[in-house]
């Protein structure tokens, strides 16, 4: 009978000491069980559903982002919240702010401990007693707010955050040196870039004590000069984060570096990056821009076998969204051998292809228009930068200039399309009687084809429009049905009346069908004119005075 009562005995006396030490585990007594305690509750409840919510959201941020192939690339998507032009990122980190605060709010050791005899004289017990906080985890729960903060577009909040963190983690100085580069990553994104660059040149690389660090110092680094006047400072920072990359960051930095090689000349390295930034496991769309990023600074010997990849491209149903971008780059692979000929002709391709009508076609109509501009054939030139610039944001590099560009071909055009006309009707003039008639008998061919087709489809579209207003008459009951309108009871313009407006049009719609807004519209075929369909109406309104002068006179 020992042994059981020895058991019991343990089991009850470990029962009471741990209802004793949870009753004295309070934030407001601070001893090593109260620390030890508060930091295992933080990491283990609070701060862990919101780190894991934080890892998901910004993983699936990172993954599902769609960034703007026609500018240089944020090296992050969270950095895309600083420009409401661009493509904004998707996901929320409120959640994960919510958890830290809470830890904080309910975790905080502020307490400072009771004093020890004989420490007074001791420096580190004088800089343990000075400590704001004495929770051994909390700091982290501060450092995923201002993380949650930055990424969730709180930029000034952030910097705020994780300033507090420089100055009251001053024990941690891995932390310390986190928090500064993330509050220099915030000031990026303000735009305060002289504040940012005063941070991260002081930050020594001493202090950078962990490959975690160094890969955020590069990022950071790499992420602030492309936005500066000074973009080319960032490929040395971008080349280091890159190394320790990974998935779907991996490849949107090799296509940042890609875009930044290209522009400083260095073609076969952009070549390398875009090919590094197709690789497997990126998204289809990711692939097909890096390829075409390829045709931009292809500087190989013979094209044709990337010409043949890029049609066979194009013959894939998953593609026809992105016919104008693959036709864009055939063109660019032409015209890096000089062909303008072909190039104009799959330029002109990319523009009738594109079924977005966006930046892509834009882009496509400005190379052509260039071709067409540095050929002095300004009124071809004039449509192409017409069409294209409305499609272009106003951040576009280069965007004042091409608008001015389109500007003078607008008034230009006029005067070369005259001579164009003058020269033509010129050289016409010069020639033998049998030529200038074969001349002009295909350019009436032509003129009738064109007529044909435009009464083609104007008879299509009738007859479609008819159609669909059986259908309805159909729906509606009996076509001689009588349409009923609410008259206005105030002095309003009928227009006003909206019921009175959309009855009247849909009455109109059954009885003639969906017609065009134009002259002669009761008539199917306006190449011929008849008087005939005026003496009706001349008959129906015999009292009018001017109606009989238009008798008589007739």
């Amino acid at each position: 009978m020992q042994a059981p009562q020895k058991t019991t005995v343990i089991f009850w006396t470990a029962v009471i000491m741990a209802v004793a030490l949870l009753a004295g585990c309070s934030t407001k007594k601070n001893t090593a069980a109260t620390r030890n305690y508060q930091a295992f509750i933080t990491r283990y409840n609070i701060y862990y559903n919101g780190d894991e919510h934080y890892k998901e959201t910004l993983k699936s941020m990172e993954e599902n982002y769609e960034d703007d192939y026609s500018q240089l690339l944020y090296a992050h998507p969270a950095d895309a919240r600083s420009n409401s032009n661009a493509p904004q990122p998707q996901g929320d980190f409120k959640r994960s702010i919510e958890k830290a605060q809470k830890a904080i709010q309910l975790r905080s050791i502020k307490k400072r401990p009771a004093k020890k005899a004989g420490k007074g004289s001791d420096p580190a017990y004088k800089a343990w007693m000075k400590r704001e906080e004495y929770n051994p985890f909390l700091h982290n729960a501060w450092m995923m707010m201002g993380r949650s903060q930055y990424n969730n577009g709180d930029f000034l909040g952030a910097a705020s955050t994780f300033y507090y963190i420089a100055r009251h983690f001053s024990w941690l100085p891995n932390t310390v040196t986190e928090a500064k580069i993330w509050q220099a990553r915030s000031y990026a994104a303000m735009g305060w870039d002289f504040e940012a660059e005063n941070i991260l040149t002081k930050i020594p690389e001493k202090s950078l004590t962990s490959q975690k660090l160094k890969t955020l110092y590069n990022l950071v680094s790499g992420s602030y000069w492309v936005r500066t006047k000074e973009p080319f400072k960032a490929i040395p920072y971008l080349e280091e984060a890159l190394r320790h990359s990974k998935g779907s960051q991996k490849s949107r930095i090799n296509y940042l570096l890609g875009q930044l090689y290209t522009r400083k000349g260095n073609k076969k390295a952009a070549y390398n990056a875009f090919k590094q930034a197709a690789g497997s496991g990126t998204s289809h769309r990711t692939q097909l821009n890096a390829r075409i990023s390829q045709s931009e600074v292809f500087d190989g010997a013979d094209i044709k076998p990337e010409v043949k990849a890029l049609k066979r491209m194009a013959r894939y149903d998953r593609n026809k969204e992105y016919l104008d971008q693959i036709y864009y780059a055939i063109g660019n692979l032409y015209l890096s051998r000089t062909d303008t000929i072909k190039a104009i002709e799959n330029y002109k391709l990319a523009a009738e292809k594109s079924t977005r009508n966006g930046i892509e076609k834009a882009i496509a109509q400005l190379a052509l228009g260039n071709l067409y501009y540095n050929r002095r054939e300004y009124a071809l030139a004039q449509p192409c930068y017409t069409e294209a610039i409305p499609l272009l944001p106003e951040n576009y590099p280069g965007y004042d200039s091409l608008q001015l560009r389109s500007d003078v071909l607008d008034e230009l055009a006029v005067y070369a399309q005259n001579v164009e006309l003058n020269d033509s009707l010129l050289r016409l003039s010069e020639m033998p009687r049998e030529q200038q008639l074969k001349i002009i008998g295909a350019i009436i061919d032509t003129l009738k084809r064109h007529e044909a087709e435009e009464a083609e489809r104007i008879k299509r579209e009738e007859y479609l429009a008819q159609q669909a207003a059986q259908g309805n008459n159909n729906m509606q009951g009996s076509a001689n049905a009588p349409t009923t309108f609410t008259i206005n009871t105030d002095d309003s313009w009928y227009f006003y009346n909206t019921s009175t407006r959309n009855a009247g049009k849909t009455e109109f719609q059954r009885r003639w069908g969906s017609r065009r807004l134009e002259d002669d519209w009761r008539r199917r075929n306006k190449a011929t004119f008849s008087f005939s369909e005026f003496e009706s109406e001349n008959n129906d309104d015999t009292d009018s005075p001017d109606n009989e002068n238009e008798t008589e006179t007739t």
